[in-house]
């Protein structure tokens, strides 16, 4: 009877363990597919101010070479 009893007991808990990792799972899921979309908006961002940065830069070598011409002129 005691060894029946710890038996069931045995395959209680791990039916609970079991159940409480598939829900761990699922939420590390989730939480990994967030965590990819966030990343994957971030590097747009960056990728648009890096374009942004790099057309501003060369408006101002564009400038400054003006400038040196009218300069020298």
């Amino acid at each position: 009877m005691l060894e029946k009893a710890t038996e069931e007991e045995i395959k209680r808990t791990k039916t609970e363990a079991d159940k409480q990792e598939a829900a761990d799972n699922k939420n590390s899921e989730g939480k990994r597919e967030k965590l990819t979309a966030e990343l994957n908006e971030l590097k747009a961002k960056l990728d648009n101010l890096t374009s942004e940065h790099r057309e501003e830069e060369a408006d101002l070598r564009r400038v400054s070479v003006f400038d040196k011409f009218l300069k020298t002129t």
